[in-house]
C-alpha cells in the first residue's frame, strides 16, 4: 500500500520558488511508492484546489498582500508607461506593508501561512489519513504548520527540509525577536521533527551548533545537475557576427539577490549583447529602470514554463548567476546552470566565493560593488577566452561533481522515506 505524503513548501505552480522546485523534485523521487498532496503558496491568480500537477495533487494558499504584491510586480513589467507608474506606487506601498507585518507579526509577513496550511493539513487528513509530512523552508511557516499538526497527531512522521538557515541576521525583521530567540525557535523545530534534511552548508552548521537536536536524524542533500540537460549537446559558438546572448533565470530579492549591480554593469557594457531576464521577486522597479536605459538590450520576460526556459537556456551563449547575500545559501539554480556546460558569469559578494564554481571552467567572477570600468575590462578579456571555448565535457562534470548526480540524491531520499 502506498504511503500518504503531504508536502508543504513555497510557490510551486505554475512557476516555482527554490523550495517549490525542491518540493516537486522530492515528489518525482517517490511518486511510484507514495500518494503525494502538495500545499503551496499561491502565485497571483493561479488557484489550485486538488488539481493534478506533475506527480502531485496541489493546493494553493494566499493572502491579500502577497497576491496584490505579485500582481503589481507583473503590472510594472507588462503595462503601459502610465499604468506602470501606478503599479510601481502600489508595489511600493505593499512592500512597506510587508515590512511592517514582518516587524510586528511572528515570524514574518508570511505569518498567515502557518494557520492556513495547518487548516489545510487537517482537511486533507480527514479526506485521507496522512502518514508523512515533508515541510520545506522557506517560508519557515511551512515547518510551523507541520509542527502544530504533529503535536495534535503524534503518530504522523514529520520530516523538515532546510534550504537555508532561519536563524540568520538577514532574516531578522521582527522587532520582538532577536537572533538568540530565532536560534531557540529553530532548535525547537529541529528537536520536534522526526527527521531532518538540509543542504550541505546548513547540514554543517546544524551539526556544529545544534548537535544535541540533530544527532542520528539528519542527512545532507546535495544540489543536483539536470541529468537530461547534462547529457545533451548545448553548444552555441560565440562569434563577432551576432550579439552575445546572455540569460538570467530565477528570482530577484532586494535583500538576498539584488540585481542592481549586475544590471548597471550590462547597461555600461559597449560590446553588443542581449540580456534576457526570466525572473520574479520584488525588484521589478529596479529591472524596469535599467531595461529602459539599455536601448532594448535588456528585456524582462517574467517567468515561462520549464520547457520554454530549457530551450532558451540551450540557445544562450553565456549564463548569468548572482550569488546570495547569505553565505550559507548557495543558489540551487547554480547546478542547473552548470548542467548546460556553457560559460558562466558569476556576480559574487566580496570575500565570498562558492567552492562549487572553483573547478568549473570558463567562469568569470565579478565582485558586486567593484568599479564598473575594471569589471568591463575583465569581461573583455573573458570574452576572448569564451570565444575559443567549446563546452565543458559531461565526463569532466561527472569526475568533479559525482555526489551531485540525481541518482545519488534519489537513493538518499528514497531510503529515508522508506525507513520512516
Amino acid at each position: 500500500m502506498k504511503k500518504e505524503v503531504v508536502i508543504i513548501a513555497g510557490i510551486c505552480y505554475p512557476i516555482s520558488s527554490a523550495s517549490g522546485s525542491i518540493a516537486l523534485k522530492c515528489a518525482d523521487y517517490i511518486h511510484d511508492v507514495c500518494n503525494i498532496r502538495l500545499i503551496s503558496l499561491q502565485e497571483g491568480n493561479n488557484v489550485a484546489n486538488g488539481m493534478s500537477y506533475r506527480n502531485v495533487s496541489i493546493y494553493t494558499l494566499t493572502q491579500w498582500r502577497l497576491r496584490l504584491a505579485q500582481l503589481s510586480e507583473k503590472g510594472i513589467i507588462n503595462s503601459s508607461k502610465l499604468k506602470s507608474r501606478f503599479f510601481k506606487c502600489a508595489n511600493y506601498i505593499l512592500r512597506i506593508i510587508g515590512r511592517i507585518q514582518s516587524m510586528l507579526f511572528t515570524v514574518d509577513n508570511c505569518w498567515w501561512y502557518k494557520k492556513k496550511a495547518y487548516k489545510q493539513l487537517e482537511k486533507l487528513n480527514k479526506e485521507q489519513k496522512i502518514d508523512i509530512i515533508l515541510s520545506i523552508s522557506a517560508p519557515i511557516e511551512s515547518h510551523y504548520a507541520a509542527k502544530k499538526f504533529k503535536e495534535r497527531h503524534p503518530e504522523v512522521r514529520w520530516v523538515t527540509y532546510w534550504t537555508d538557515l532561519f536563524a540568520a541576521k538577514i532574516n531578522r525583521r521582527n522587532i520582538f525577536i532577536n537572533l538568540d530567540k530565532m536560534k531557540k525557535m529553530e532548535f525547537d523545530i529541529l528537536k520536534s521533527s522526526d527527521y531532518i534534511l538540509a543542504t550541505e552548508e546548513v547540514f554543517e552548521i546544524f551539526n556544529e551548533r545544534a548537535n544535541n537536536y540533530v544527532a542520528n536524524k539528519i542527512s545532507a542533500i546535495p544540489y543536483i545537475f539536470k541529468q537530461e540537460v547534462l547529457n545533451r549537446d548545448n553548444y552555441v559558438p560565440i562569434t563577432n557576427d551576432e550579439p552575445i546572448r546572455c540569460v538570467y533565470m530565477g528570482s530577484f530579492y532586494r535583500d538576498i539577490r539584488n540585481p542592481e549591480f549586475m544590471l548597471k554593469f550590462f547597461t555600461a557594457l559597449e560590446k553588443p549583447y542581449i540580456l534576457d531576464l526570466y525572473t520574479t521577486g520584488n525588484c521589478a522597479d529596479i529591472v524596469h529602470k535599467y531595461a529602459t536605459k539599455s536601448n532594448g538590450r535588456i528585456t524582462e520576460h517574467g517567468l515561462v514554463s520549464a520547457e520554454q526556459l530549457d530551450d532558451i537556456m540551450s540557445k544562450a551563449h553565456i549564463l548569468i548567476n548572482i550569488e546570495n547575500a547569505v553565505p550559507t545559501c548557495i543558489p540551487s539554480k547554480l547546478f542547473e546552470l552548470m548542467s548546460y556546460r556553457k560559460p558562466i558569469i558569476n556576480f559574487k559578494h566580496k570575500n565570498q566565493n562558492y567552492d562549487v564554481l572553483h573547478d568549473y571552467p570558463c567562469t568569470l567572477n565579478i565582485n558586486i560593488g567593484d568599479d564598473i570600468e575594471s569589471t568591463i575590462n575583465s569581461f573583455n578579456r573573458y570574452f576572448e577566452e569564451a570565444q575559443s571555448f567549446d563546452q565543458v565535457s559531461s565526463q569532466y562534470i561527472l569526475n568533479h561533481y559525482n555526489n551531485h548526480m540525481e541518482s545519488h540524491v534519489i537513493n538518499i531520499f528514497r531510503n529515508i522515506i522508506y525507513n520512516l
